[in-house]
């Protein structure tokens, strides 16, 4: 099996106010024959490969605007900032079929803030496209975060009934999601029939709907023409396969084999998961819920050892069913993995999270989507 891709590459960062611009153009791939494995670059072995790299749409000044345009906000803390882009066309001989020329557009922005107060506001956004509609947009939002965050109180460590918000409830949703995934080599975390939520949770992976992670064919041509339900109603139902996996386990394939680049395996990676929404507001989660915490914003989480944590960026206090307007910021969260089997309310706002980076198996995909509404967990484990 051959895969091999033509793309380009594009690094700008503001660093103490100073501007750099990098390009980079990519021509590589990898032939995979069992028991040997190759990687190459140039087109020595793909000459049967006829397509260019993809130039971006968006030129550097405009770019370096948009970013320019965000540290304004310095006064209130906003540091360096990051701009990667990629964009590419690659396709794969053999393996399951002779499937179709790929292109892929992925972009993503890193960076740091930090308040009056100490308090530390990382930014991460990324997903499909070349992102300056995200950069324009994101201003105003960044603004009021900053402003919360300045007037946060520290984190009192404790276990509350919370209501997450759904960027917050995503990172929970994601990080339990990869216990769905078949390992490269061996089973998935999850066995079928896993309790992995409460009834009211329903999972599923989609890479035709409209996310960061849309497709039409993974990197083994495995056409998708379905969502896969992976947790119905808390039950572990169904796995996330490659080709590969798929056979061992005696299965049908799932369009989920995904590469970070043509030099990597594909593996069994998630595309858009989609957390089922309820019927009622938010609210009426908060109401519920009478006294706890409303979190706004969790950050860089990461799954272990049969648990899971997240940084604790913005949370905000319910008091009397509403929220309290009283901020806490800093500390971490740190749970099971059967934390969403205390979910005792769904809302009707799914939406994805505008952060689609992950590293799975040291793969960085900056297009894996995952889209909640905002969930109510009768107890959620904070820490200092």
């Amino acid at each position: 099996m051959l895969a091999f891709e033509r793309g380009r590459y594009r690094l700008v960062s503001i660093v103490r106010g100073n501007v750099y611009v990098h390009h980079a153009t990519i021509e590589r791939g990898r032939t995979d024959a069992g028991s040997t494995v190759h990687t190459f670059t140039g087109c020595t072995a793909s000459r049967s490969v006829a397509f260019n790299a993809p130039a971006f749409e968006c030129p550097d000044d405009e770019v370096v605007a948009a970013l320019a345009h965000l540290r304004e906000l310095r006064e209130l803390g906003v540091l360096d900032l990051h701009y990667s882009a990629l964009t590419r066309r690659s396709a794969t001989l053999g393996g399951t079929a002779a499937g179709p020329i790929r292109s892929l557009s992925v972009w993503a922005v890193t960076g740091t803030a930090r308040t009056g107060a100490g308090h530390v506001v990382p930014i991460g956004w990324s997903g499909r496209g070349e992102g300056l509609a995200t950069l324009h947009s994101a201003r105003g939002r960044l603004l009021s975060e900053l402003g919360a965050a300045a007037t946060a109180a520290p984190v009192v460590p404790g276990i509350f009934a919370v209501v997450l918000a759904p960027a917050a409830a995503a990172v929970v949703v994601h990080e339990v999601g990869h216990l769905t995934e078949v390992a490269p080599e061996g089973p998935a975390l999850a066995p079928l029939g896993t309790r992995l939520g409460s009834e009211l949770v329903t999972i599923a992976d989609d890479p035709l709907a409209d996310g960061p992670g849309r497709y039409d064919y993974d990197d083994e041509n495995v056409r998708a023409f379905a969502a896969t339900t992976v947790v119905q109603c808390g039950i572990v139902v169904n796995h996330l396969h490659s080709a590969a996996t798929a056979r061992d386990a005696m299965t049908l394939s799932t369009p989920n084999s995904r590469a970070a680049s043509a030099w990597h395996p594909a593996i069994p990676r998630m595309s858009n998961l989609h957390c089922r929404a309820g019927r009622v507001s938010e609210a009426d989660l908060i109401r519920a819920v009478g006294e706890g915490l409303y979190v706004h914003r969790l950050a860089d989480g990461v799954g272990s050892g049969g648990r899971i944590a997240a940084r604790l960026v913005l949370a905000e206090r319910i008091r009397g069913g509403v929220r309290a307007g009283e901020y806490h910021a800093g500390g971490r969260v740190e749970e099971s993995i059967g934390v969403l089997r205390r979910v005792v309310g769904v809302a009707d706002n799914a939406a994805f999270s505008d952060n689609a980076m992950c590293g799975r198996y040291g793969q960085l995909l900056f297009n894996v989507g995952t889209s909640s509404p905002s969930l109510a967990l009768s107890g959620f484990r904070v820490v200092a």
